[in-house]
């Protein structure tokens, strides 16, 4: 009975230290990062460029098929990685291959990437294009679904810590800036 009591108040004792550290802890100060950048954010969904290559299948492939899967055409397909380029006042300060994502690299591509900058006056370019423009001319079959380049050329006044956010407007079909 007396080891019990023991524990208990040890356990009471245990959670109010606890406490009281915790607390004191609260009430330090924390030291926020005063950074004198700012920063260029690139955030988007893009369009997908796709490459497709189809054929006939000859009646021997056809016959070979389950009765449900027989078409007269296959295609198979890719989306294609693209070229993220970021200049600032003419330097490229940037410059990624940007993949679709999903294991298979199907899926659309997302650009999500931050660029600080020294706060002032900025001459911003951004290029998104297809990487390799001559993997969307394959065979006699193949049809490429290729979106055009999209481009940005702005000047900016970038403030000490704020943030210039450049993002697709599908809408308009181009990128756009928004601080």
């Amino acid at each position: 009975m007396r080891g019990d009591a023991l524990r208990r108040t040890a356990g009471v004792a245990l959670a109010v230290a606890v406490t009281l550290v915790t607390g004191g802890l609260s009430r330090v100060p924390l030291a926020l990062d005063r950074t004198e950048r700012a920063v260029v954010r690139l955030s988007w969904r893009s369009p997908v460029a796709r490459v497709e290559e189809c054929r006939k299948l000859s009646e021997e492939e056809l016959a070979a098929r389950p009765a449900h899967m027989r078409r007269p055409e296959v295609c198979e397909g890719q989306v294609l990685p693209y070229m993220l380029t970021v200049r600032i006042d003419g330097e490229e300060v940037a410059a990624y291959t940007v993949r679709p994502s999903g294991v298979r690299e199907d899926r659309p591509v997302y650009v999500f990437r931050e660029v600080s900058v020294a706060p002032g006056r900025h001459r911003i370019s951004v290029a998104f294009t297809v990487a390799d423009p001559e993997d969307c001319a394959r065979g006699p079959g193949a049809s490429a679904a290729v979106p055009p380049p999209l481009r940005l050329d702005a000047n900016l006044v970038l403030p000490m810590a704020s943030v210039a956010l450049i993002m697709y407007d599908e809408a308009a079909g181009r990128l756009v800036v928004r601080q």
